[in-house]
């Protein structure tokens, strides 16, 4: 699609699934760091409500609704030991696991590193409330991030007892159980409790996983005073890692596994507990104190596919990563308004503190010689360090709003230090014990103009900033020891242009054009055996247009559309790798060339109907455009449209409500490659889309 043809369509500014029967006026807090109606912010923000999380769905993935957000690309590699990968407005392509350049928060609490990795495998989406997403300049406010903002919002405790149960099957023997609760403490607040276990074999060998997800709230107000606490960890045991397929391999059989994958048995252990709280003291009516702190722990145990011989080196840090990583940090600010006339003025100011502390160790993925070997084993220690992180920030931001306008102007400095301490010193590996230093600035300012009342036109322009995380400077081309000391950190400049529509009658639509230009961009050298070397390329450009579309077309039957377009692309010419080994590169990547990992296109239509009371049927349509897989642009996954159908009843007895819902999913049964691994050194490329797949899924609650 083209700009110009998606200048005629029309985004929803907000929640992609409240239909009319069931609208109410949304309110998120991501944007602005208050509560606000999205229809007025100068910023792109969208919400996916609960029902939509869970009606139909494993409820395990944020792939499964967030396609319906323009701007946003999150697919589910089939791949559990690398996660989802998302980008936002093309940030985050380069991951090849976690989620890179997007802010992750649940109920205010950072799910991301101090450094900027984020996972978003610790969503509990059966719980939730909503997922708000924003994109754009206003991520600045949240410092360490480009590309945008994901949270989760848990539900609140209920004032009476609630509990239920869920289950969900699908095929390769996949399923997740679930039980959740809610109770109440008197009118003080309560609680609210969440279980599941997910587990799969995977459609292709190699694959399989299971995950424990616990998610407790706790939410208490005393007079002026209120409290929440929430406690969140995830289990993931040896989720197997079946890597890329070659293009040939992939056209060959999309079903195979590289089989390098299953002599090394590449599979990858993640234990991650976290523990937040926040409190808010509403000292007047206009005076507000809010305070939030978090504490938690996540090690993970990774075994690559990196050839024996070449560990052979005194430099080599070996083939299995093992990391401890413990992080808190804390958030205070305060804020004010001033009613005047024609309208009131808002002050906010504060100050967070981050810290992080990793145990990282790199052991030989194999023991013994000869016919004595064993693979994918723990073996000889090979790299031990200690890394530390502290990041420190100041905020403040003015909010003004009149019958007029609603205007915003905010600034965040932030300042990062990075430092490792090399404690695996041997003959042919010296001391690499170092430390790097960021630091920013990053304004945003925006303006919301009401020129009718169903008619908002806005403006927002920022800076942004990404400094590179552990994980991305973990190595350093060919094959040197340490820490990457040459990365620095990238920096870019944010436009957004949109109109927002809201008739009242169940019709909304909203348009946004948007431009990202970035320097120093943080991009992976190669990528071979599960391990990535990052650098820096330059400038890169990234701009496009993102619409939606919503509206009733009857009492029962409603109908939501999304598209978006993007250009993203290097501005400036370099040298990439080819084939491993590469220690110096020598592939010419000319000006111009695409980002590799951003979808050019994107598309989501969604046609659901309640022909009667209980029952909801929906027919889905996504388009992903073509996605390039290496710099040079000679390798990519083809353009795909898939289609999706879903049926659900829901029947209330008394005090008890079952649900009941059928899913399947790409019944066409397209096959090639949903995602790609940015660079793969070995022409892996390609990680297949499974096959056409059912989903059954019932959910008992009793209030």
């Amino acid at each position: 699609m083209k700009p110009h043809f998606l200048a005629v369509i029309f985004v929803s500014t907000s929640c992609s699934a409240l239909f009319a029967q069931q609208r109410v006026e949304p309110v998120v807090v991501t944007a602005t760091r208050s509560a606000a109606n999205p229809f007025d912010i100068p910023a792109s923000v969208d919400v996916v409500d609960g029902d939509t999380l869970r009606t139909g769905q494993l409820q395990v993935n944020l792939s499964e609704t967030l396609a319906r957000i323009p701007g946003i690309n999150v697919q589910n590699r089939s791949n559990y030991a690398q996660d989802l990968q998302i980008s936002s407005r093309g940030y985050g392509a380069r991951a090849s696991f976690g989620v890179r350049g997007i802010k992750v928060l649940i109920d205010g609490i950072p799910a991301s590193a101090p450094d900027g990795a984020g996972q978003v495998s610790s969503f509990a989406l059966s719980s939730a409330e909503r997922v708000e997403v924003l994109r754009g300049p206003f991520s600045a406010l949240y410092g360490n991030a480009s590309g945008g903002v994901i949270q989760l919002i848990s539900e609140a405790p209920p004032k009476k007892t609630t509990f239920a149960l869920s289950g969900a099957v699908s095929a390769n023997d996949t399923y997740r159980i679930g039980v959740r609760g809610g109770f109440a403490a008197g009118d003080a607040g309560g609680v609210t409790l969440d279980a599941s276990r997910f587990e799969t074999d995977g459609f292709r060998p190699q694959s399989a996983a299971r995950r424990d997800l616990f998610n407790a709230k706790g939410e208490w107000k005393f007079g002026d005073h209120a409290f929440a606490l929430l406690v969140n960890s995830v289990n993931m045991p040896d989720a197997q890692d079946a890597l890329g397929l070659t293009r040939a391999q992939l056209d060959a059989n999309p079903d195979q596994t590289a089989s390098v994958a299953t002599q090394f048995n590449t599979r990858k252990t993640t234990r991650q507990s976290q523990l937040g709280g926040t409190w808010r003291w509403k000292a007047s009516d206009t005076f507000n104190v809010d305070a939030m702190s978090y504490i938690g722990t996540r090690d993970v145990t990774q075994f690559q596919s990196i050839a024996t011989a070449a560990q052979g080196s005194p430099t080599h840090p070996g083939g299995v990563i093992d990391f401890s990583r413990d992080f808190v940090g804390a958030d205070l600010r305060m804020s004010n308004v001033w009613r005047m006339s024609p309208g009131a003025l808002k002050l906010t100011a504060g100050v967070s503190h981050d810290k992080q502390d990793e145990d990282r160790k790199g052991f030989q993925n194999f023991t013994g010689t000869g016919i004595s070997q064993v693979l994918g084993v723990v073996g000889a220690l090979k790299r031990d360090e200690d890394n530390r992180l502290t990041a420190n920030d100041v905020f403040a931001q003015a909010d003004w709003q009149s019958d007029f306008v609603n205007a915003f102007i905010g600034a965040r400095h932030s300042q990062l230090k990075m430092r490792s301490t090399d404690r695996y010193i041997v003959a042919g590996n010296p001391n690499d014990s170092g430390a790097l230093s960021f630091s920013a600035t990053t304004p945003v300012i925006g303006a919301s103009f009401k020129i009718l009342p169903a008619l908002r036109v806005y403006a927002s322009a920022g800076r942004g900033f990404e400094t590179p995380t552990f994980n991305e400077a973990a190595y350093r081309a060919g094959g040197q020891t340490g820490l990457n000391f040459d990365l620095k950190s990238a920096t870019s400049k944010n436009a957004e242009l949109g109109v927002k529509w809201r008739n009242g009658q169940g019709v909304n639509a909203t348009l946004a054009l948007f431009r990202s230009e970035t320097n120093n961009e943080i991009a992976p050298l190669t990528n071979s055996g599960g391990r990535s070397v990052f650098r820096n390329v330059g400038r890169t450009l990234r701009e496009g247009v993102e619409a939606t579309f919503s509206m009733p077309i009857s009492e029962r039957i409603d109908v939501y559309a999304s598209a978006n377009t993007i250009d993203a692309k290097y501005r400036d010419a370099f040298l990439a790798c080819g084939a491993p080994p590469c220690t110096t590169p020598n592939i010419a990547v000319a000006a111009g060339a695409k980002i590799p990992g951003v979808p050019k296109q994107q598309a989501f239509f969604e046609l659901r109907a309640r022909p009667f009371d209980g029952f909801t049927a929906s027919i889905e349509l996504q388009h992903q455009g073509r996605i390039y897989a290496n710099d040079t642009n000679t390798e990519s996954a083809k353009p795909a449209t898939l289609l999706n159908a879903m049926i659900a009843y829901r029947k209330s007895f008394g005090a008890m409500d079952w649900t009941t819902s059928v899913r399947v999913e790409n019944l066409s049964d397209k096959r090639d490659a949903s995602t790609v691994i940015v660079n793969e050194a070995n022409g892996r490329f390609f990680e297949p889309r499974p096959p056409r797949n059912w989903l059954l899924s019932v959910e008992g609650r009793w209030r």
